[in-house]
């Protein structure tokens, strides 16, 4: 395949060369090619002023870009200020951003978007890398849309970094077009080589994208797998009957571009989760469609209506492992949308069952808890509403909702009130995980936790959801911690529904 690239490369610089002798035709005198050409004529003088008075210069200070506000959703809906990360250092905000990483508590990713995406004010410090590591949380996320919109809030041409993630960004969100005009709009941020010739070929200027590679290949200035993925997206046709080209060891937004418009799309089911957005397409199947959505609902990257409406597609042709599911939620939300109480009973145990195998009960819960409230029920099927419920915003109206099944689980009942004084004798009935939650409710960690904030808000909340991931994963002092730094916040919601989710959704340890 070199052998064939040379060859193409030899092969447009002699007909570059071939074009170029034609184009410029010689003189029958050779030297007077060589003579100089008439200097043109001197543009005439302004008018001289009539005063001999120096002007008055105006200075108007240019825009401090580093003191912008940057964000995607308003404060008023966040709650939370502009001020949210002031006077603290960015470098350590990066690295709490990178420690968090991907929290599993559907309340702690939700309260992880409002950090990232709130409109705030920058950090001290090297603020274009707090920028940067606040994209790379939303790309852990799988958050494509929110991220690509954060970027352009920050403004991409702000920095290289910023740069290079919004033309990979805009690659894997299918839409080349946006990533080849920031690339014109400013070339000398290109982040490659291999960026510069896929747009200039995208472009139409087909000389120029082939002049670049040419140059770029002789000198080395691309790795090999991508080199030979744009010849041949330059000239397919030469290499037809060739084998497909490797799978790249590396996740590579540019590699995947180029392999898609080839016909050799990679599969992204083993690459990082933002890939999974690719497969929710009518290109792919719809196994691929379901298995992406379901990834990306795991981190609240997906619209629930959205996962619904990808379940709901169509009729499942074929049985086990998703395919259950998606008959097991569609029999229960034909049951539900149909009013019928028998059929409810009968369909609501085995999608919530699924929902559980797939870890987007939270999502199935939001979806259609608050729907199932009018309807009385009875059996497994109640205990099934009600947990749905307490996993719902809904979460507070569960003990009306279902008496029976909240004087059975006092402890959740408890926690969804956010108080549990009145569970300070059943510390021999409950395990470690609720007297670690039952400790975070309490007066005395409240009053501690109190003690122990910063002043610096978002540093302090973004510490919390650390505990708090060290919390779910077992750690019972930080659980305890988190949930009163939680509520010494303010944060009383997202400490009540993180408390019920890991009562609810994590296996007991």
């Amino acid at each position: 395949m070199k052998r064939i690239r040379s060859a193409w490369i030899a092969g447009f610089f002699l007909h570059a060369a071939a074009s170029a002798a034609q184009e410029v035709p010689l003189s029958a005198i050779d030297w007077v090619n060589q003579l100089p050409a008439a200097p043109a004529a001197p543009p005439p003088e302004p008018p001289v002023s009539s005063s001999g008075l120096v002007p008055t210069i105006e200075i108007i200070a240019l825009d401090d870009t580093s003191k912008r506000l940057s964000g995607v959703i308003p404060n008023n809906v966040t709650g939370l200020p502009e001020t949210l990360w002031a006077g603290t250092d960015a470098s350590d905000l990066s690295r709490s951003l990178t420690q968090l990483g991907t929290p599993s508590l559907p309340a702690a990713q939700a309260l992880t978007y409002s950090l990232l995406l709130t409109e705030t004010l920058p950090p001290e410090g090297d603020a274009p890398a707090f920028q940067r590591a606040r994209i790379d949380a939303l790309v852990t996320l799988g958050a494509l849309d929110p991220a690509i919109a954060l970027v352009e809030s920050i403004g991409p041409d702000t920095d290289l970094g910023l740069f290079k993630r919004y033309v990979d960004l805009s690659l894997i969100a299918g839409n080349p077009s946006r990533a080849c005009t920031a690339i014109a709009r400013s070339p000398r941020l290109a982040p490659d080589k291999a960026s510069e010739i896929f747009c200039s070929a995208r472009n139409g200027d087909w000389p120029t994208a082939a002049l670049l590679f040419g140059t770029a290949d002789v000198l080395g200035l691309m790795a090999e797998p991508k080199a030979e993925a744009l010849a041949r997206f330059l000239d397919p046709e030469l290499f037809e009957g060739e084998p497909p080209l490797p799978v790249p060891p590396q996740p590579d937004a540019m590699m995947f571009t180029l392999l898609d418009s080839l016909g050799e799309r990679p599969s992204v089911k083993r690459w990082p989760r933002i890939y999974a957005q690719v497969d929710l397409t009518e290109r792919v199947g719809w196994k691929s469609q379901l298995e992406a959505a379901e990834r990306l609902a795991q981190t609240g990257a997906i619209a629930d209506n959205r996962l619904l409406g990808i379940y709901t597609e169509r009729k499942a042709a074929a049985s086990g492992g998703i395919w259950d599911r998606v008959n097991a939620v569609q029999e229960f939300e034909a049951a539900l949308e149909a009013g019928d109480v028998s059929q409810i009973s009968k369909t609501l145990l085995p999608a919530w069952e699924s929902a559980k195998a797939a870890q987007i009960e939270v999502r199935l819960a939001a979806l259609f808890a608050e729907r199932l409230a009018p309807f009385t029920l009875s059996g497994t099927a109640a205990d099934a509403a009600f947990e749905m419920l307490l996993l719902s915003t809904a979460y507070e109206s569960a003990a009306v909702t279902f008496p029976g099944r909240a004087k059975a689980r006092p402890f959740l009942v408890a926690v969804a009130a956010g108080d549990l004084t009145t569970l300070t004798n059943a510390g021999a009935d409950i395990g470690r995980i609720e007297n670690a939650i039952q400790l975070g409710f309490s007066g005395s960690a409240l009053a501690l936790q109190q003690e122990r904030l910063s002043g610096n808000l978002g540093q302090d909340i973004l510490a919390a959801l650390i505990r708090l991931e060290e919390g779910a994963a077992g750690d019972v002092a930080g659980l305890s911690g988190a949930i009163a730094s939680l509520r010494a916040l303010g944060l009383e919601d997202a400490a009540r529904r993180a408390a019920l989710q890991i009562l609810l959704t994590l296996p007991p340890t």
